[in-house]
């Protein structure tokens, strides 16, 4: 019977390795698990179909334990390395350089077809949130309050309505960070890295006058994690 579930988890492995970046579809890694899943299953059949029909086995009850525990810490060690080859190779190359990647990013895009009034020091609260990883970035506030510690990105790319003129800070906690502005000729647009502490406060407000921008999707900003600490 030992013989047997070894010679199912060798087999398990060599399709593994042959299978490469198959493994990558969740079909794939399913179908192997649900091997596994049986071959421990046959194993147990096995052990009881033995015990009923009374046949005789070797050793004490103390080797028959550590045999399968033994198997099973085989079959565990078998759906790890499963588990590792269902990531990508990009993903196996960060892994193996020491570069984890993050999952903290939001983006926030103007929808509306009608133009979007914006008052004097307003928060942009634009009506779609487009991406919003780790949870960070408010909807009903326009702020983005930092899950985790680190170097951030953010960006804005503001199109002011037909004649027109729009401005663009950046604010972190109260402070200014950066400045933009624009008429109708162009977006009012900015990149800037900042660190950003974990719960600190980040939001893209407007100038200190009344003004409309243009929406249609031609309006967004965001921000994304791009050195934890």
């Amino acid at each position: 019977m030992e013989k047997a579930i070894i010679c199912c988890i060798f087999a398990l492995m060599s399709l593994a390795l042959s299978a490469g970046s198959g493994l990558d579809k969740p079909s794939t890694l399913k179908s192997l698990n649900l091997r596994m899943k049986t071959t421990e299953r046959q194993a147990f059949t096995s052990a009881l179909h033995e015990r009923s029909i009374g046949r005789k086995t070797q050793g004490s009850s103390q080797d028959k334990q550590g045999s399968r525990e033994s198997m099973n810490a085989r079959l565990v060690a078998v759906e790890r390395q499963l588990l590792a080859f269902k990531s990508t190779p990009s993903e196996r190359a960060l892994r193996n350089t020491g570069i984890v990647r993050n999952d903290v990013s939001f983006e926030v895009t103007c929808s509306r077809s009608t133009p979007y009034t914006v008052y004097g020091n307003q928060i942009y609260r634009f009506d779609t949130v487009t991406l919003n990883n780790g949870g960070g970035y408010h909807k009903s506030t326009g702020v983005f309050e930092a899950p985790k510690s680190g170097t951030y990105l953010f960006w804005a790319s503001i199109l002011p309505n037909i004649k027109k003129y729009v401005n663009v800070i950046l604010n972190k906690e109260g402070r200014r960070l950066v400045i933009t502005g624009s008429n109708d000729a162009s977006p009012s647009s900015f990149f800037y890295v900042v660190h950003v502490r974990r719960g600190e406060r980040v939001w893209f407000q407007a100038g200190g006058y009344t003004t409309t921008i243009y929406g249609h999707q031609h309006s967004s900003y965001g921000g994304t994690l791009i050195h934890q600490q």
